[in-house]
């Protein structure tokens, strides 16, 4: 229940009052009621105001502006605060709800009010935390990227109260973002500003998130201006070794031979994963969390036997020059510079690495044009693989388990069957 105290250098009772932290603890509070101890003569504007939203009637108050009120009165006024006040916190109100109905109603809390947060200061705090919640390395990067296209668009408005940002913003945010980038990364990066709202919504600091009810674009599956990944052929992926230095090289074969492992994972692969007594390579999926056992080829062992002469006894990763860029920022420069041997190879037609940092993707030219992709890159190791065990006859449950699909409709859009295969599995149809 709420009680009154005294501070001696104040002339205002003090309400103290216990509220409930995200976290579950309770813990005890204090504000000021600025009501005075002493007998009151006649009320100021802050006074009135505190009194009515207590739930005085205006009559009441008019007669106290008028005649006044004894120490007795003005306590059991004071009170009469503490009661509303400690009422509004049980009830789990929000601070946007609380500000709306007693808009001085901030109470000091081991020395913060209770506001609203920045936008700028809320998206820290909560990236901040998403390590110690178990997030791998590269949704936190990803989550990062969210926020400074999502500050890139607010500029200035990014230091303001978070239940300042409108839905029109919000929807304003979606189509500078669709105006620049392909349909899945709009709505990736717009769920992920959205998750981070909500997250405040869920704590009880905000009463809806801005972007609920923006409608986001559809991807159109006959994109005629679309350009459709695929993988390599033999005579590709040999004009793509050639160029590569050692560790790009063992990093492409160890792709392969791992069943097409994405960029990041190869990257980062480590010594402490490969299990030599049992030879097998034992990894967890960065996008996925999959956790995957992959049996070691004789021609993978020969690779990583050559990098292991190469690195020493002493070292983390396999690839460790790529693994200390991959820590540093991400897969961009990595994918950059992948392709910059692709386009050296004369496989591709734009060289990635005159795009600017980073593909220009944070703070890209607001020309209203997305960036083009590559038919081929790192990626496409993925689709090699696939499509050359499916050319070889091995069950497509066997395939999709080898490269790490989670669905066969996910595996279906890596198929992409050879000349040779489809010419015998038309001579496979009765003649008529």
């Amino acid at each position: 229940m709420a009680f009154l105290r005294e501070r001696k250098k104040s002339p205002y009772w003090y309400a103290c009052f216990n509220v409930q932290e995200p976290s579950g603890r309770w813990k005890q509070v204090s504000k000021c009621t600025k009501i005075r101890k002493e007998p009151i003569a006649g009320l100021s504007e802050r006074e009135e105001g505190r009194l009515l939203a207590a739930g005085m009637e205006e009559e009441k108050i008019k007669e106290l502006r008028e005649v006044g009120m004894s120490a007795a009165e003005a306590r059991k006024l004071a009170q009469k605060v503490a009661d509303a006040w400690e009422s509004a916190m049980k009830k789990s109100w929000t601070v946007t709800h609380i500000r709306r109905v007693m808009s001085d109603l901030t109470f000091d809390v081991a020395g913060d009010d209770l506001v609203v947060p920045s936008v700028r200061g809320w998206f820290e705090e909560y990236i901040s935390g998403l390590s110690r919640r178990g997030k791998a390395m590269a949704t936190v990067r990803n989550y990062r990227n969210a926020r400074e296209r999502f500050f890139a668009f607010l500029g200035e408005r990014a230091d303001w109260p978070m239940d300042r940002i409108t839905p029109k913003m919000m929807n304003d945010f979606m189509m500078d973002l669709a105006g620049m980038y392909a349909v899945r990364t709009v709505k990736k990066e717009f769920q992920i500003v959205c998750g981070i709202f909500n997250a405040a919504v869920r704590l009880g600091l905000l009463d809806r998130c801005p972007g609920q009810g923006v409608e986001l674009p559809r991807d159109k599956k006959t994109d005629s201006g679309r350009i459709a990944r695929r993988g390599f052929t033999l005579e590709e992926l040999r004009r793509v070794l050639e160029r590569c230095d050692e560790e790009w090289r063992s990093m492409v074969l160890c792709s392969l031979y791992l069943g097409g492992q994405r960029l990041g994972d190869v990257a980062m692969l480590r010594w402490d994963a490969v299990d030599w007594e049992k030879g097998v390579v034992k990894l967890v999926t960065q996008k996925t969390g999959r956790e995957m056992v992959v049996p070691m080829v004789p021609a993978l062992a020969g690779v990583l036997r050559e990098r292991q002469t190469v690195c020493g006894e002493d070292a983390v990763f396999v690839h460790p020059s790529r693994a200390g860029m991959y820590e540093r920022s991400g897969s961009g420069r990595l994918s950059a510079e992948f392709s910059g041997m692709l386009f050296d190879a004369g496989l591709i037609d734009r060289d990635p690495r005159l795009a600017g940092k980073r593909y220009r993707k944070l703070t890209p030219a607001r020309d209203g044009k997305r960036r083009v992709k590559n038919e081929l890159s790192f990626h496409s190791l993925r689709y090699t693989v696939a499509t050359m065990l499916h050319d070889a006859g091995v069950v497509p449950a066997m395939v999709q388990e080898i490269v790490g699909h989670s669905s066969a409709a996910v595996h279906a859009g890596y198929i992409k069957f050879g000349a040779e295969a489809t010419e015998k599995a038309l001579e496979k149809l009765p003649e008529l």
